[in-house]
């Protein structure tokens, strides 16, 4: 838990997540990566990857797809034209009434690379059946041409089987200040500032597990008996 002050200046909930998260990074090595809401956007995701994490959270609405790469070294010969829609890789392919039609490119995979600063990259096949290995995070020439590569592709886009799995927790730990705000007093914390609310929390959970374990070591009967009905 952290404080996020009122006001602006200070970076709001996103800068508050990297530091937060680079901070459990340091300290846990085994940390794999995060899921969050839509505050994280590309400067703070590009970030976050570059330290070595994961990073599930939402595609935002309005994105419309992008350029990112013309492949002309396929040893095939062609040329694959690859956009990004929806977080993922797609290839172009102009169809006979002028339209662009982006269809999913197959088989993707992440491939982390580096030490201290890590690259991330996607793995994926071509419509010929070649692998292609394209670049995750924002790079320099990125920065020249204007792209802001972490908006519009993700490490686990939207409509793939591990954001599905991943990104279901995210609403368990986003209600925890609703349940609390539901169930304390008048509808509201007890307690000014975030030490004092540190320590609420601590009681709360002292008394929980200490009603749990009583619970367990009393005889059946006496459970039975003080149950509602």
């Amino acid at each position: 838990m952290r404080y996020q002050r009122p006001g602006k200046g200070y970076g709001g909930e996103a800068a508050l997540a990297v530091s937060m998260l680079m901070d459990a990074a340091a300290r846990l090595p085994g940390l794999t990566g995060a899921c969050w809401d839509g505050a994280l956007r590309e400067i703070h995701r590009d970030q976050l990857m570059k330290a070595g994490l994961l990073i599930v959270s939402p595609q935002h609405d309005g994105i419309a797809p992008r350029r990112i790469a013309l492949v002309t070294g396929c040893p095939c010969g062609n040329r694959h034209d690859l956009w990004s829609k929806g977080g993922a890789l797609r290839e172009a392919e102009s169809l006979d009434t002028g339209e662009i039609h982006l269809t999913p490119t197959t088989g993707s995979r992440l491939e982390p690379r580096g030490g201290r600063r890590h690259r991330w990259y996607l793995l994926t096949r071509l419509s010929c059946g070649n692998t292609h290995r394209e670049r995750l995070d924002t790079t320099r020439e990125d920065h020249r041409r204007g792209l802001n590569r972490t908006e519009h592709l993700r490490q686990h886009p939207p409509d793939t089987d591990s954001y599905i799995h991943c990104y279901r927790w995210r609403p368990d730990a986003e209600s925890l200040n609703a349940q609390l705000d539901a169930t304390l007093w008048n509808r509201r914390m007890i307690a000014y500032g975030a030490p004092q609310q540190t320590l609420v929390m601590l009681a709360l959970a002292q008394n929980a597990l200490t009603r749990h374990l009583h619970h367990r070591q009393a005889p059946s009967t006496t459970r039975q008996e003080r149950a509602p009905p």
